[in-house]
């Protein structure tokens, strides 16, 4: 595995039960965490993506994750990770304050220099 960082979402309090979401967290930043051009942040557990991720959402598509229209974002999150807001939309900071976030650095491909 490319991506092994502890983030502080390896349990979370899910339908009254104790969820691990560290290993789908972390599989899924792997598939992405070489494509250049974008900002990743972890919100609580689910991965928020923005930047440039148009021309790569086949890749995108193929990791599990989806596209929030009205947060004009690409999120992943684990299966048993639903969020029940009943029916009220909460901003991306919100989110944070609720959950808190962590950025995560993409992985920049070497260059050489002669």
């Amino acid at each position: 595995t490319l991506f092994r960082e502890t983030f502080p979402i390896e349990l979370s309090k899910v339908k009254g039960k104790i969820a691990d979401f560290g290993e789908a967290v972390n599989e899924a930043l792997n598939k992405i965490i070489n494509i250049q051009g974008i900002s990743i942040e972890v919100i609580g557990s689910w991965i928020w993506v923005s930047g440039d991720t148009k021309p790569h959402w086949p890749t995108f598509k193929e990791a599990g994750f989806s596209f929030a229209p009205k947060k004009q974002k690409v999120f992943f999150r684990p299966e048993d990770a639903k969020c029940f807001n009943k029916g009220k939309t909460l901003s991306l900071d919100e989110i944070r304050q609720k959950y808190g976030s962590q950025g995560v650095k993409t992985k920049r491909p070497y260059q050489l220099t002669c």
